[in-house]
């Protein structure tokens, strides 16, 4: 399951989650699906090339990862490394 975690190294700024996440989206050819928010964690559904992916921030950890369902696509790491999140 490692494989299929994308640690990003970029997180959001505190004031505005949907923009951050709407502009990363756009960048690596995204489309979110639904979203979820608990707590300190949010969650987004997404589908790139047709395939089911999550993304995840912690408020608290200041962490973000893009979790694969399916196989992952080396491309999707190529787009996060080429727009500076990876």
């Amino acid at each position: 399951m490692e494989d299929n975690v994308i640690t990003l190294k970029s997180t959001p700024p505190e004031a505005d989650h949907e923009l951050w996440v709407n502009e990363l989206c756009e960048r690596i050819g995204a489309t979110i699906r639904e979203k979820e928010w608990a707590a300190d964690q949010f969650c987004w559904r997404l589908s790139i090339n047709q395939r089911h992916w999550l993304l995840f921030y912690s408020e608290i950890c200041d962490a973000v990862w893009l979790q694969a369902l399916e196989e992952p696509e080396a491309t999707v790491k190529a787009l996060l490394v080429e727009y500076g999140y990876v």
